[in-house]
C-alpha cells in the first residue's frame, strides 16, 4: 500500500509500506518520526562538499567517496561526489618587518614587478599602507584555502599568480613604511 507521509523533517514522501494493518501502522509512524532520504544524505554528508566531477575522475580519483543519488548526468558524463571539506586554516595577522632590515625599495622596482609604468604605479600607492596589510592577509588566506581544497582546477597557476601578488604587496607595505 503506498501512502504519503510527513516526515519529521517536514518534507512529505510517498512509501509503501506492507504487512498486516498493525505492522503498516507500525512502518508508518516510524517514517513520520525519521528524516526523509534526501536530509538523510544531507546529514551523513555534512562534512562534505558537493563537487561536479566527470565520471572518470570520480572512478580514477575518488571512488571511495559516495555520490548524489541520481546526479549522473549521461549527456555532460559528470556525476556530483561528496568530498570531504579540508580544515582551513586563517591568518590572523601580518607581522610586519621592520623598516631598517629591509634594503631601500624604489618606485623603479616595484613599477618593474608589477610591469606597469611610473604613473600607474603612483595612482597604486595612493592606498594606505594598512589597506595594503589587508589585502596581504586576504592573498595569504586564499592560498591557503586553495591549498586545502582537494579538488582546484589550475591549483599551481593561481597559487603561483597568488604568490606573486604576496610578494609585490610586500614590497609595496616596505616601500611605504620607507616613506
Amino acid at each position: 500500500m503506498k501512502t504519503l507521509v510527513t516526515r519529521a523533517c517536514g518534507h512529505t514522501e510517498t512509501v509503501e509500506v506492507f504487512g498486516s494493518t498493525a505492522e503498516r501502522e507500525s512502518k508508518i509512524n516510524w517514517y513520520k518520526n525519521t528524516v526523509c532520504s534526501e536530509c538523510h544524505a544531507k546529514e551523513q554528508n555534512s562534512d562534505c562538499e558537493e563537487i561536479t566531477m566527470s565520471y572518470s575522475q570520480y572512478k580514477n580519483e575518488y571512488s571511495d567517496c559516495k555520490t548524489k543519488p541520481n546526479s549522473y548526468n549521461k549527456s555532460a558524463k559528470t556525476i556530483i561526489v561528496y568530498v570531504k571539506k579540508a580544515p582551513v586554516e586563517t591568518i590572523e595577522a601580518v607581522e610586519e618587518t621592520p623598516a631598517e632590515t629591509v634594503e631601500a625599495i624604489t618606485t623603479e622596482q616595484i613599477a618593474k614587478d608589477l610591469e606597469c609604468t611610473e604613473d600607474q604605479l603612483k595612482s597604486l600607492l595612493s592606498l594606505s599602507a594598512e589597506k595594503y596589510q589587508e589585502k596581504l592577509v586576504a592573498v595569504k588566506n586564499q592560498i591557503i584555502e586553495i591549498n586545502n581544497t582537494e579538488i582546484y582546477v589550475g591549483r599551481e597557476t593561481k597559487i603561483k599568480k597568488l604568490q606573486k601578488m604576496q610578494s609585490t604587496i610586500e614590497m609595496i607595505i616596505a616601500y611605504k613604511s620607507q616613506q
